[in-house]
């Protein structure tokens, strides 16, 4: 599969700082996401990619583009970042629009006598018709003032709540399912940046 990465305002950038990958829908069928060959101009091909469900991620190490979001993934002409793509063998190609336009959301984590919690794992899910984009869950740490801030989300409806630990992968769908309706939900539009307060129930006797 090949394809290219480009920014919806066509601004151009070494995109050799981006990571792309293809994630299976079924990890369980697989041996992993696949990893794309990136070049400088922002195309990119996928080896061995072999037929099966997949949907894109796209990642950065760089503090620079905290606020970037994957804005559209087209496979011959067809959006498909939400509902994935489906590869069956034939040649294909991926077209993936970034954007600088992401949303947040921040607050603080509080316990039942609005005393601010350091040291918290704060969790954002999306809402469940998103729950195979792997690209926009996140997980942050409450600082030692009981903030966070949780950058460069796409637009929609999330679930934001705090544990006192959280496992390795957030999105596993039993660790989703065991706090479904935990939190507080919030919705952003494009850019757009709230603030919430997130409130710990007392410890149970």
């Amino acid at each position: 599969m090949h394809g290219r990465f480009r920014m919806d305002d066509g601004r151009k950038m070494d995109w050799r700082q981006v990571q792309i990958m293809i994630d299976p829908d079924d990890r369980k069928q697989s041996d992993g996401p696949l990893m794309a060959r990136m070049q400088a101009d922002g195309s990119f091909v996928v080896p061995n990619a072999q037929p099966g469900n997949y949907h894109v991620v796209v990642t950065s190490n760089s503090a620079l583009l905290r606020d970037y979001i994957v804005k559209e993934v087209n496979v011959d002409g067809k959006e498909v970042g939400d509902s994935g793509l489906s590869i069956t063998g034939g040649a294909s190609f991926l077209d993936i629009v970034g954007s600088a336009k992401g949303s947040a959301i921040e607050g603080t984590a509080v316990d039942d006598e609005g005393k601010p919690i350091p040291d918290m794992q704060v969790v954002c899910i999306p809402d469940a018709t998103r729950r195979k984009r792997h690209d926009i869950y996140q997980q942050v740490q409450t600082d030692q003032r009981g903030y966070f801030s949780l950058r460069g989300l796409n637009a929609g409806e999330y679930q934001v709540f705090a544990l006192d630990d959280a496992p390795g992968d957030i999105t596993d769908q039993d660790f989703v399912s065991a706090h479904d309706g935990q939190g507080e939900t919030v919705t952003v539009e494009a850019g757009e940046r709230k603030s919430v307060v997130l409130k710990l129930p007392p410890p149970a006797d």
